[in-house]
């Protein structure tokens, strides 16, 4: 993986935030124990848990209301162990992005939470190890979510019971599709739902055209995994 976000620096003392202006800090953060409630947490301005690492303990976002003129960023965070909510949590009109995020243990929830507008982004953000990731009963009603260049190589990511109606929810850039997601039409082989879009076939795919959100540098498929293993 060479995709680069850029790296900001922000001096973070365990889960305390550092202020600046409209502007909130959680870069390098470490959450390894305990519990850290955002529940019901309204969000504006811009708030960064870039490079933030998740590895105990329970961090919830519950019912938090991600809208208007935001931007939340999770870019280059570790989720390694733990539990993160996002259950019933609210994305409208707002940016959120998790590039380049790596899950690898835990569980982050995102059961229930309504995307109604806005983006949401998991641009070159990895899927592996015994992550258990879950959009359970999420609505996706409007806006984008995309997941160009993430890679799928390991743990389950669910979307039990989840509704797409008006939204796009794009697949179709995904830098590795060897544990795909699972969704309830695989069940009965049906189609996937107007606005969903699945890469065209399985294992590895071409890197994607663009790279929305500041990435630098493009995915590099290693020439290990060239076409002809397809």
């Amino acid at each position: 993986m060479s995709a680069n976000f850029p790296r900001r620096r922000r001096p973070a003392v365990g889960q305390e935030p550092v202020r600046r202006g409209g502007q909130v800090y959680f870069a390098d953060a470490k959450f390894s124990g305990g519990q850290v409630s955002f529940d019901r947490a309204g969000f504006s301005g811009q708030v960064s848990f870039d490079y933030a690492g998740f590895s105990g303990g329970q961090v919830s976002f519950t019912a938090a209301e991600f809208s208007g003129q935001v931007t939340v960023t999770f870019n280059g965070a570790r989720f390694s162990g733990g539990l993160v909510r996002f259950d019933e949590a609210g994305f409208s009109g707002s940016q959120v992005t998790f590039g380049a995020a790596r899950f690898s243990d835990g569980q982050v929830r995102f059961d229930h939470a309504r995307f109604s507008d806005g983006q949401v982004s998991f641009t070159a953000a990895e899927f592996s190890g015994q992550v258990t990731v879950t959009f359970n009963g999420a609505r996706f009603s409007d806006g984008q979510v995309r997941f160009d260049g993430a890679r799928f190589s390991g743990g389950q990511v669910r979307f039990a019971g989840a509704v797409f109606s008006g939204s796009q929810v794009s697949f179709g850039s995904a830098g590795l599709w060897s544990s795909p997601p699972v969704f309830d039409w695989d069940h009965d082989r049906s189609e996937p739902p107007a606005g969903v879009v699945l890469p065209d076939r399985r294992g590895i795919l071409a890197p994607p055209a663009s790279f929305p959100y500041g990435m630098l540098t493009p995915i590099i498929v290693p020439s290990s995994l060239s076409p002809t293993t397809w």
